[in-house]
């Protein structure tokens, strides 16, 4: 009888593929098939070649063969209760630097239903978990967040040679310090392998991660420089982490990058998948990071924190949770990206970032999703005074998305087909400037008076023109008449704003696609069909076009078209 086992709660099918396990009743006949076929048998299992479990048994000495005793979760809170837990328990050791307490050999399951396997706080007692295989527990909102080892608040923990799989993550570090991770294997953690948060001096060596990487997550640089991280891997690849260095380049073999208190380095033309977070940079400044690939980490592709004055340019990041975010960090350029597909936002700033300039990035959904929950830019928390131009946000659930966030310029960018608003201006968000953006089919919104409002603001002090050119926004769907206020164009939600200087269907001509190109002919009457011997005719119009703008805009066809026109350009 052959049964076909996975490990991991994200991605089941994928990962039933990729760590198959066949589980044989009979040892006797299956060693000598496992044997005739290369495969690798431990305790009476036959691992795949190649899989994480085979590394494990390379990279971990006896941690894939030992037996183990099926134990129930394990909860420690404080000195006392580690003693009578120690004391009931049979461990070994006393919780001294010279005899330990020593928790091991343990196999732990949380069945999708409990929110750990071993959770440990308060204490500073020394001890040891080793050997243990720890699994498949149920995410919380709140800690320990469905966590195979949790610590918190501890000090001169030990954690070696254990196995942490189908967890959210694998372990999990909080407010602790001088604790030691080594040999450990992470693998199929639907959100982090190991995360360090608010935690310092901890060694973290020689660990296979699969599928998950390592997150580090403080508002303090001691929390980000008094690490070892040595030797670890994600996916056979190495995680580089930088501390405290200026000048360099990544090489370009890595599995995940962290850059603490580091500048002036280059971190250029990387492939990084399934690593939590693909490039990490923590109070770090003057870096570029350019031409790199981040595809389908669960946290983030490229994530900047307490960092001004970075270049991130021409990467793409795609089927992350954010595609790139920055938190409490000025003055960065992130220009020339291809953010896409991505479950929360395609680019996200929060938390105080301000000044940084947003431009020629594409964010956006593919063509064939259907229903997105994705935002194409988000401003949260303070993120003031930073410049948004010439980038192209469509087929998200909202364009931009700005919450308690002030005096932001939004110009010249191309916002079409989001399932909702194409801009959303909530919170006490005030004196955010919009103007040349061109809104294209947002909301639901159809050509003419019956069409839905493409933007939205309840908070009003926002200013949806240029009041020195009196020039607004382009609305794909205002034709100047029924709107209820002469030649505006309203935008809902509380605030009753309006675009006072709305640019409408005959001030610009964008069109995207040969249908659009044939719907657009027939509602303004233009002659010919599109044919060689017939071409469309676009004639008889007087563009004003500004620096960056355009009067005309046709992409995506292959009909014969001839355009006559004598336009006017301003430049600022």
């Amino acid at each position: 009888m052959l049964m076909l086992i996975g490990l991991g709660e994200k991605h089941m099918c994928k990962q039933i593929t990729k760590y198959a396990v066949l589980w044989l009743s009979i040892y006797i006949l299956i060693f000598g098939f496992a044997q005739a076929e290369g495969y690798i048998v431990h305790d009476n299992a036959v691992f795949l070649s190649g899989s994480p479990e085979q590394t494990m048994g390379k990279s971990c000495g006896e941690i894939s063969s030992m037996s183990r005793n099926v134990h129930g979760p394990i909860y420690i809170n404080g000195n006392a209760n580690f003693a009578s837990q120690a004391t009931a328990s049979d461990w070994q050791g006393n919780g001294t630097q010279e005899n330990p307490y020593i928790i091991e050999g343990y196999e732990i399951d949380g069945h999708y239903n409990i929110h750990y396997c071993i959770w440990i706080e308060n204490t500073d007692v020394w001890f040891v978990i080793r050997n243990c295989q720890l699994r498949n527990t149920a995410f919380s909102c709140g800690e320990p967040f469905g966590t195979g080892i949790f610590l918190k608040n501890v000090t001169h923990g030990k954690l070696e040679n254990n196995i942490c799989s189908g967890h959210s993550y694998g372990i999990y570090l909080d407010s602790s310090s001088d604790n030691t991770i080594k040999n450990n294997i992470c693998s199929s953690n639907s959100w982090c392998g190991i995360a360090l948060v608010f935690s310092n001096h901890t060694n973290l060596t020689n660990n296979t991660l699969w599928d998950s990487g390592i997150d580090i997550d403080s508002w303090s640089p001691e929390e980000w420089t008094t690490h070892v991280i040595e030797n670890n891997t994600v996916n056979e690849k190495p995680v580089y982490y930088y501390k405290n260095q200026n000048g360099g380049t990544v090489p370009s073999d890595a599995g995940q990058v962290i850059l603490a208190n580091c500048t002036n380095m280059t971190v250029a033309g990387l492939t990084i998948t399934n690593a939590a977070i693909g490039i990490q940079l923590g109070f770090s400044s003057d870096n570029t990071i350019e031409n790199n690939t981040c595809v389908s980490n669960s946290l983030y592709g490229i994530r900047i924190r307490y960092s001004n004055n970075n270049t991130i340019i021409n990467n793409t990041c795609s089927g992350n949770s954010d595609g790139i975010s920055l938190e409490d960090s000025d003055e960065n350029n992130i220009a020339y990206n291809t953010c896409t597909g991505n479950f929360y936002s395609n680019i996200h700033l929060d938390y105080s970032s301000s000044n940084n300039s947003i431009m020629h990035n594409t964010c956006s959904q593919s063509p064939d999703v259907v229903y997105s929950d994705c935002y194409g830019l988000s401003l949260f928390f303070s993120s003031n005074g930073n410049t948004i131009t010439n980038n192209t946000f469509s087929r998200n659930l909202r364009g931009i998305y700005i919450y308690s966030s002030n005096n932001n310029t939004i110009a010249n960018n191309d916002i079409s087909r989001n399932i909702e608003y194409g801009v959303y201006i909530t919170s006490c968000s005030a004196g955010n400037l919009l103007y040349h953006n061109y809104f294209w089919q947002n909301n639901l919104g159809s050509r003419g008076i019956s069409g839905k409002s493409q933007a939205y603001d309840d908070v009003g002090a926002n200013y949806w023109y240029n009041c020195e050119r009196r020039e607004g926004n382009y609305w794909s769907n205002w034709d100047g008449n029924g709107w209820g206020t002469s030649g505006a164009y309203p935008i809902d939600g509380g605030a009753n704003a309006f675009d006072m200087y709305p640019l409408g269907p005959d001030s610009l001509i964008h069109i995207k696609g040969n249908t659009d190109f044939a719907t657009l002919a027939q509602k303004k009457g233009w002659q010919g069909n599109g044919t060689q011997e017939n071409p469309y005719i676009i004639e008889g119009y007087d563009f004003t076009v500004y620096e960056y703008f355009y009067g005309i805009r046709i992409e995506n066809t292959d009909v014969w078209f001839v355009i006559t026109l004598t336009p006017q350009f301003f430049r600022e």
